[in-house]
């Protein structure tokens, strides 16, 4: 009795990590992979994070120049302030806010209404159906940029091409390693 418990419990033990680890890696795999809908122009989640944060970087940029005077107050850094955390942080996050997303009916219903298609959940697309929420979430934090209270976070809401996106980031390196060169 007492083998066939403890054999119970490593099998209970088991199957609660993989199902928690079962989503992390897949979101960790899906983010590699180009995103579903047609306003990220076949840019993974990894390179959509970089544009935004090349985005912010060069806006905040702008502002600093034009608002010298302008003393930052807040937590960390602007740049943290407009991209937040790094990619684990944000992956761990991302997974737990869809969950609960997901979960919210009212949400469901206005990803709906934006084109999310409305199918029953089984158990063999619950995780592509929580990505393609996490896809449209990602989508309106983007669209909702322009309208954010920080006025150096403001990035416009035009994702780039994959063309465009490495333009953008061959300009940008160029430019922050024509900065440092000319910083001591």
């Amino acid at each position: 009795m007492k083998k066939l418990l403890k054999t119970l419990f490593q099998i209970i033990a088991l199957v609660v990590l993989l199902a928690i680890l079962t989503p992390i890696v897949y979101f960790a795999w899906r983010m590699g992979q180009p995103m579903d809908l047609p306003e990220f122009n076949g840019l993974t989640y990894y390179q959509v994070r970089e544009w935004k944060k090349i985005a912010s970087e060069d806006l905040i940029a702008k502002y600093e120049t034009s608002h010298p005077s302008k003393e930052y107050k807040g937590w960390g850094n602007r740049l943290g302030t407009c991209i937040g955390g790094d990619i684990p942080i944000a992956l761990f996050v991302s997974v737990r806010s869809v969950i609960m997303a997901w979960q919210s009916e009212e949400l469901r219903l206005q990803l709906v209404d934006h084109g999310m298609p409305d199918e029953p959940v089984t158990f063999w697309n619950f995780l592509p159906s929580l990505w393609n929420t996490y896809e449209k979430l990602t989508l309106s934090d983007i669209e909702y940029s322009p309208h954010t209270a920080v006025i150096y976070c403001r990035i416009q809401p035009d994702i780039p091409t994959l063309e465009e996106f490495e333009t953008m980031k061959r300009d940008h390196e160029t430019h922050a390693s024509a900065n440092s060169q000319v910083q001591p």
